[in-house]
C-alpha cells in the first residue's frame, strides 16, 4: 500500500511539473514585415493647369519626389523595422505655358489613400486594410483665384503620415516639415 501511495504521488508530481513554455498553440503576433501602398487621386483639371509633385518618405526617413502625370499616382514600400514612419504628400505649382486668365472653373481636389498588410515572421497576416475610401473635396476656381490658390495652398496641398508602433498598430496624421 505504501508503494502504491509513493507511485501515485510521483505521477501527480510529474504531471504538475510539466513546462508549458514549449506550447506552440500560442500564435506569433509580433510584426516582422509590412507593405504599405500610398495612392494619390487627383482631379483631371489639375493635370491640365498645374504641375503636381508627389513626395514620399520611406521608413529610413529618406524623402523622394516624383512628378504626377496621371489621375492616380501610387508608391508601394516594404519594411521590416518596427516602429516605422512613412508619408506621402502632394505639392501644386503653376504650370508653364498655361494662360490662367483663360482658365474657367477648374476643379481642384486630391485625396491620399493607403493600403497595408503586416505579417509575422512565418508570413502569416496579422493586420491589413485595403482600398479605404476617403472623402474627395474639390474647389472650383478660375483665373487669378486659381493662381492665388496654387501659391497659397500648393506646398503640402494634401498629406498623409503613417506611424506603426512596435506591435504594428497604425496611427494616421499629417506630414508636416
Amino acid at each position: 500500500m505504501t508503494l502504491t501511495a509513493v507511485l501515485c504521488c510521483a505521477m501527480v508530481m510529474s504531471s504538475c511539473s510539466k513546462d508549458d513554455k514549449g506550447n506552440n498553440d500560442v500564435p506569433d503576433t509580433t510584426p516582422a514585415s509590412a507593405k504599405v501602398t500610398f495612392v494619390i487621386h487627383v482631379n483631371p483639371d489639375m493635370l491640365q493647369c498645374m504641375d503636381l509633385t508627389a513626395e514620399f518618405m520611406d521608413v529610413d526617413g529618406n524623402v523622394q519626389s516624383e512628378k504626377v502625370t496621371s489621375l492616380a499616382w501610387s508608391k508601394s514600400m516594404s519594411f521590416t523595422k518596427f516602429p516605422a514612419k512613412l508619408g506621402a504628400r502632394l505639392h501644386l505649382a503653376k504650370k508653364s505655358g498655361v494662360n490662367y486668365a483663360e482658365v474657367s472653373n477648374a476643379q481642384v481636389g486630391a485625396v491620399i489613400t493607403r493600403s497595408f498588410s503586416i505579417s509575422n515572421k512565418a508570413g502569416s497576416l496579422l493586420n491589413s486594410a485595403t482600398g479605404e475610401e476617403y472623402s474627395f473635396t474639390a474647389t472650383w476656381l478660375s483665373g487669378d483665384d486659381l493662381v492665388k490658390y496654387i501659391e497659397d495652398e500648393g506646398e503640402n496641398f494634401t498629406s498623409l503620415l503613417l506611424e506603426y508602433d512596435a506591435k504594428g498598430k497604425e496611427t494616421q496624421g499629417t506630414w508636416k516639415d
